[in-house]
């Protein structure tokens, strides 16, 4: 555009005072344009930091609204655990005294399965627990639990395998919270929903290492945890005894003892000068 306008010709045309002064005055407006394109791009940057800031601290807050809706629902159902099988909706609403108490332990199976497990169902109403401003009854809500659970077990109820992810399932585990880590069996999984898996921990049982005598199964997605670095598997421990049976192990001493007899016998033929130590110990077991 310089050269078309042929700004050059005109520019030379000039007298010499007025050219140096219009190239000194261009210059300044050059520089005080480059000042303002410098702080122009300066906010232009800083905007978009803060409006990412923004969008990072509502992120968090999301995050954490949910971690507590979730933590919620999770432990409102600790206490009586989840509930997998439909003799047990009546076995525990016969040891809760007082209508209000079945109602809320009620409510939080439902709540549990709709907002943490994401229960699909062909009927909305399963996870009402009121209609019309009228809050159900303890046998509507008994019905809707128990409906919930059988749907539940036309599912898969064995532990799917992921990537990069140990299968869990009679696995001892250490599992990480923010009060400390806590020992335990992973028993299961739920049934219809593989990615909730049931464990029981060393200080609810009463009888050391049987699960059977804990007083109470609880229901994490143990996969999300072990990514997160909050679950660990405990390695078990064997002896060699533990590998052999008892007959094993029996035929596997006296082939030793053979061994043994034998090479010591060959070294008393060879030189009747020494004899082998071992040679006595064989002999005296």
């Amino acid at each position: 555009m310089f050269v078309f306008n042929k700004t050059s010709e005109w520019l030379d045309s000039l007298p010499q005072e007025e050219k140096e002064k219009l190239l000194t005055d261009s210059s300044k407006e050059g520089r005080n344009i480059r000042a303002k394109y410098q702080k122009r791009l300066a906010q232009i940057t800083e905007a978009r930091k803060q409006k990412l800031k923004d969008k990072q601290i509502a992120l968090e807050k999301k995050q954490k609204a949910a971690l507590k809706t979730k933590s919620k629902h999770t432990s409102n159902i600790i206490y009586f655990g989840l509930w997998q099988k439909t003799d047990q909706v009546n076995a525990i609403l016969d040891e809760i005294e007082g209508v209000t108490e079945k109602r809320k332990v009620l409510v939080a199976q439902i709540r549990f399965r709709q907002k943490e497990m994401k229960q699909v169902v062909n009927d909305k109403k399963l996870y009402y627990v009121s209609e019309k401003g009228k809050a159900h009854s303890i046998d509507k809500l008994k019905s809707n639990v128990l409906k919930l659970i059988v749907d539940a077990g036309d599912g898969p109820g064995e532990e799917r395998s992921s990537r990069n992810i140990p299968l869990f399932v009679g696995k001892r585990v250490s599992h990480a919270f923010n009060d400390g880590k806590w020992k335990g069996h992973v028993i299961s999984v739920v049934k219809g929903f593989p990615d909730f898996y049931n464990i029981v921990y060393d200080t609810d049982m009463t009888i050391v290492g049987d699960t059977s005598s804990a007083s109470a199964i609880y229901t994490y997605k143990l996969k999300e945890d072990y990514r997160n670095g909050n679950l660990e598997i405990i390695p078990e421990v064997v002896s060699y005894r533990s590998c052999c049976s008892s007959s094993s192990w029996s035929s596997a001493l006296q082939l030793t003892n053979f061994v043994v007899r034998f090479v010591c016998f060959k070294i008393v033929l060879s030189n009747s000068k020494y004899m082998c130590p071992f040679h006595y110990i064989v002999r005296s077991s």
